[in-house]
């Protein structure tokens, strides 16, 4: 924190003294393209097991699906689908395919084939992460190319909104079966851009899709370099060597939005950070531990730490998403009660934690804040940073192999919190929860939406009270670009754009 602290006195040095004039004479002599900051290498562009902001961005701008969210909202509406019907009993979904779509790279045209063979893939356990997602659906049937059928058990409120989301990314047979494993960091989709080439620590280059459906994007290429420091790109950005990127601290988001230079870009977030624990394990088996640390969190410097960015919150959703409340229990900050609470459970001369994280989106400064604060109720803790590979390979089940892991979600249906992270089945339940199976199921299947915000207010308080994790706080999503850059499109999700809309002022 303290580095931190020292490259934003510096960067605002640099910026009142005026040494950034060289940034438009760089752009123009430039290209038509866009350079965006990546904070992290790529760990895979596999629709089916997509997990972090980075690989999101490249994904967001290549793939499409049957329906997209129409941006800054949580409202559906079609996209590789022109429309699509739904049975009375909810069970039956029909969409009706664009004609003419064609898949990057010579792939061919997209065909409700292709749409099964997606959602097949993304029901298999030993390909995909996805299978929470995707448990109703029976199967998908193809009774001409444009036309795919989605069959269900039972209705199932979130499955528009799971289409909508990185989970219903259309993938092309033919390129999945011909490159394999090479998915991973070689996309083949039908979205505005193109994937053209990889190079890890280095960049990633995107070219226009002159097919695109939607019509071709007015910047030909993008570049996202891979800056993991957010500071260092902020000075690449202030000398005209990248255009835009995302704003992941308090500091640089102060920093930033109060210079004439720049364009700073907030959306409502729907991005929660949260202090998980595996509580499949002594000592964060026991709710009273758990309790006890939620007790021990200072709630009012939490909030400054903020300082505007996020809004606490003590649900494990956004209040912007279907079925919010507040009215959860809640642990106010008392270390008396934290302790009474330690040695009720046997803990009176204190424990010892080892705190996980990675040096990304604040994560790192909040595992220093809360081992702080714990330190006072006489917890010990270590913290432990690893790179976005090392966390999954830590917190996946089976083996969860660690204690306490601060880490944040960003969805826009209230399923893609519940059902994926705390389902006990699912494969991306990292805490290794299993007490609100039933309600989870409920509000998935609940017949109105009515019945449905019912189940979700119940499932909020069971989450609340059992404490598998703490909700901190509800972030802004924050994107900032030189001026001069125009037509920015941020979404909801921690940082995430839309490059196609983009494009440079009198281009």
């Amino acid at each position: 924190m303290r580095r931190t602290t020292v490259l934003v006195v510096l960067t605002a040095l640099l910026l009142a003294a005026g040494l950034w004039s060289g940034a438009s004479a760089q752009q123009a002599g430039r290209s038509n393209t866009l350079r965006f900051v990546l904070s992290q290498n790529l760990v895979t562009l596999d629709p089916a097991n997509l997990g972090f902001a980075a690989d999101r961005v490249v994904a967001q701008n290549v793939f499409s699906g049957l329906v997209t969210f129409k941006p800054g909202t949580a409202e559906v509406i079609p996209d590789l689908a022109t429309r699509y019907e739904v049975s009375p009993d909810g069970k039956t979904y029909t969409f009706y395919l664009r004609k003419g779509v064609k898949f990057h790279k010579g792939y061919g045209e997209l065909t409700s084939r292709d749409v099964k063979f997606t959602i097949e893939r993304y029901k298999d356990r030993t390909q995909s992460r996805l299978v929470a997602d995707y448990a109703p659906v029976e199967r998908v049937e193809t009774p001409d190319p444009y036309t795919a059928v989605f069959r269900l058990r039972t209705p199932f409120a979130p499955l528009l909104s799971t289409l909508g989301w990185q989970s219903g990314f259309i993938m092309s047979e033919k390129a999945v079966r011909e490159l394999g494993r090479a998915i991973t960091t070689n996309p083949v989709g039908t979205g505005p851009y193109v994937f053209e080439s990889y190079a890890p620590g280095n960049e990633v280059v995107l070219g226009a899709n002159r097919d695109y459906y939607g019509g071709g994007p007015r910047i030909e290429k993008v570049v996202l370099k891979i800056i993991p420091e957010e500071m260092v790109g902020i000075l690449a950005l202030q000398r005209g060597e990248v255009d835009m990127m995302p704003l992941r601290t308090v500091g640089a988001w102060k920093l930033l939005k109060s210079s004439p230079r720049f364009q700073v870009i907030e959306v409502p977030g729907i991005w929660m950070d949260y202090v998980m624990f595996n509580v499949t394990r002594p000592p964060l088996s026991d709710v009273r531990v758990r309790r006890a640390l939620a007790h021990a969190v200072d709630w009012k410097a939490m909030e400054e730490f903020y300082s505007g960015l996020a809004e606490l919150n003590p649900s494990f959703q956004p209040k912007t998403v279907f079925g919010w409340t507040k009215d959860v229990p809640t642990y106010p900050t008392d270390l008396n009660k934290a302790r009474a609470l330690l040695a009720e459970a046997g803990h009176a001369g204190g424990l010892a934690l080892e705190i996980q994280s990675r040096k990304e989106l604040m994560f790192d400064q909040l595992a220093v804040l809360v081992k702080d604060w714990w330190a006072k109720a006489g917890v010990q803790g270590t913290i432990l940073i690893t790179d976005a590979a090392g966390e999954l390979a830590k917190i996946n089940p089976p083996a969860r192999n660690y204690q306490v892991h601060v880490q944040g979600l960003s969805r826009l249906d209230p399923d893609h919190y519940y059902a994926p992270f705390l389902r006990s089945d699912s494969t991306t339940n990292y805490m290794g929860y299993a007490g609100a199976d039933d309600l989870i199921d409920a509000q998935r299947t609940a017949p109105d939406a009515k019945t449905r915000r019912q189940v979700l207010l119940q499932l909020q308080r069971k989450i609340a009270e059992d404490l598998p994790v703490i909700s901190l706080g509800t972030r802004k999503s924050l994107v900032v670009a030189r001026q001069g850059v125009a037509g920015i499109t941020a979404i909801s999700y921690a940082g995430v754009v839309i490059f196609r809309t983009a494009h440079f002022a009198g281009n």
